[in-house]
């Protein structure tokens, strides 16, 4: 339901929530999972005031709080699969800009079935056609945490932080800064985990491996020192670096250590006291989830580099550009010291499939027809013309996903929790609930408050956007 009066925000809020000052009180946990969540999280994601979606944003937070849900960092938890004696488990890192908050849902009922806490959720690329900003999403997951009864950390993890080739030669200080503000937003959204993606840097041409990996080091090294000179008191944020591609055991084993040296070298010097890396990721190559090729990643190789990341450095080994056809290898990797895989791809590739969304596929497929048939590649499969071009609808046809029947979103949840489960039991994922709580220390990271100008404070700020919005004088959220 969309929020077009002071009324019908009223109604969901009455009796449900308590705002006082600055401070949020759940009055009825129950009546909040059980509907005035879905509106919440609804507006917050769809409400053309862009104001009263950072309101809504700061509320389900403040809510999810209250509820012992909390962004925190999965440092701790890196640290533990990155020592000695580890236990063989694989972070999946998980992701969809369709349908998040259904997602989400699933991802949590998922994880609840199976004991599992060990995962981590990716914000989707930042691409132009199509952007879910990281409030947005952390929204989304928090209200799904809510919804589902969850407890205790969840990890956002901001991928894709990395610099343009061409800016960076250009003015590479200019560059950080454009870096340093991603940074910034995604922490603001309570994102305490980070992967700096510098490896379009490495210089290929110099003589040595040292000198391929220096400038890649240098400004991973750069990031992390930004990010732990942001962080609060008690939040030691996760960081990761990527190397470059999956390619041959020597190359690979040169780059790691490469790579490692210099980026301790380089943060020592700028943050002697920093709790450095946690993961050392590369990509695999595979990113095409429709090529049917049934290729295979070579895993003895991986297994060869994450030996190395983890006696030598203390690090996890992470894999990016898994493709989602592969999706029965998940099984091996956590025989083969990889400790965290990214699937930013398969979940959404599951939503824009599945039966129930046929309705708005359609309508994606006419109009990236319409749109993008111009663009189309020469030899590209109408499959994959289908693939990309609704991924680049997402955003367009954002709200007519959300609109659908319930009976649709349930359909399409169940499906995702299915698949989830066996995600988790094929990563060694659960049960994993205790090695987590044991590993993170949980720290609340607050999202300012939405206060500004002549507002004083939330309650007040609630005041004058509900009178903006009209109908019924203002009154305090939770008061009769």
């Amino acid at each position: 339901m969309l929020f077009n009066s002071a009324d019908s925000v009223m109604a969901t809020l009455r009796d449900v929530l308590e705002i006082q000052g600055n401070s949020i009180r759940v009055v009825d946990d129950q009546r909040l999972r059980e509907r005035a969540i879905d509106d919440l999280v609804y507006n917050a994601v769809l409400h053309p005031s862009e104001a009263f979606r950072y309101y809504l944003s700061w509320l389900i937070r403040e809510a999810a709080a209250g509820q012992v849900n909390y962004a925190a960092s999965a440092h701790g938890l890196y640290k533990v699969l990155g020592g000695p004696g580890a236990e063989r488990i694989t972070l999946p890192a998980l992701s969809s800009r369709a349908l998040t908050y259904d997602f989400a849902r699933a991802c949590f009922m998922g994880a609840r079935e199976r004991a599992a806490e060990a995962f981590v959720f990716i914000l989707p690329e930042q691409r132009g056609d199509g952007i879910v900003s990281p409030l947005e999403f952390a929204t989304c997951v928090l209200g799904a945490a809510i919804k589902e009864r969850h407890q205790g950390p969840v990890f956002l993890l901001a991928d894709h932080i990395r610099p343009d080739p061409q800016r960076w030669r250009a003015d590479h200080d200019r560059e950080l800064e454009r870096l340093h503000d991603q940074i910034d937003e995604a922490f603001a959204a309570g994102f305490c985990n980070f992967d700096f993606d510098a490896a379009s840097l490495v210089d290929y041409t110099r003589p040595g491996y040292e000198e391929q990996q220096q400038a890649n080091a240098w400004a991973c090294a750069e990031l992390a020192a930004y990010v732990h000179g942001i962080e609060p008191t008690g939040v030691a944020c996760a960081v990761g670096g990527v190397i470059g591609e999956l390619c041959e055991k020597e190359q690979n084993t040169k780059e790691i250590r490469a790579f490692s040296d210099a980026f301790i070298m380089e943060l020592a010097d700028r943050t002697p006291s920093a709790p450095g890396l946690s993961k050392i990721l590369l990509h695999t190559g595979r990113t095409q989830p429709e090529s049917g090729d049934g290729s295979v990643i070579d895993l003895d190789l991986l297994s060869d580099l994450g030996e190395i990341a983890r006696r030598e450095y203390g690090l996890c080994l992470g894999v990016r550009g898994f493709a989602i056809h592969a999706e029965e290898q998940l099984d091996r990797f956590r025989d083969s010291n990889v400790a965290e895989v990214h699937l930013p791809d398969l979940f959404e590739h599951i939503i824009l499939e599945h039966p129930a969304c046929r309705e708005v596929t359609v309508q994606m497929d006419h109009w990236a027809e319409g749109q993008l048939g111009i663009e189309r590649p020469p030899g590209q499969s109408d499959d994959q013309f289908r693939y990309y071009g609704r991924k680049r609808a997402i955003t367009e046809f954002k709200k007519a996903m959300w609109d659908l029947p319930a009976e649709s979103h349930a359909a399409i949840v169940q499906t995702l929790k299915e698949r989830l489960t066996q995600v988790f039991d094929r990563t060694g994922c659960t049960n994993t609930a205790g090695l987590v709580r044991d590993a993170i220390a949980i720290r609340e990271v607050k999202l300012p408050a939405p206060i500004s100008g002549y507002y004083q404070n939330a309650e007040t700020t609630l005041h004058t956007l509900l009178q903006e919005m009209g109908t019924v004088p203002p009154f305090p959220a939770g008061r009769s």
